[in-house]
């Protein structure tokens, strides 16, 4: 879901983005597929959901 417009192409800074990955590799959610880890509850890869603004975790892990 696209909470802002505005950011729909900003990629996050590196401060977030590290702060994301974190929370994404400590969740019993993230798997697998093809080598790159990926979200198993929005089935994406997490390297693209760290990156963009517009990105939530459906699991509301991230502060936004």
């Amino acid at each position: 879901m696209i909470k802002d417009v505005e950011n729909f192409n900003v990629i996050t800074d590196d401060q977030e983005r590290q702060s994301r990955l974190a929370l994404c590799n400590s969740c019993e959610k993230q798997t697998t597929r093809l080598g790159a880890p990926v979200c198993d509850q929005c089935a994406c890869p997490i390297e693209y959901v760290i990156s963009y603004k517009f990105k939530i975790c459906p699991l509301e892990k991230w502060d936004i």
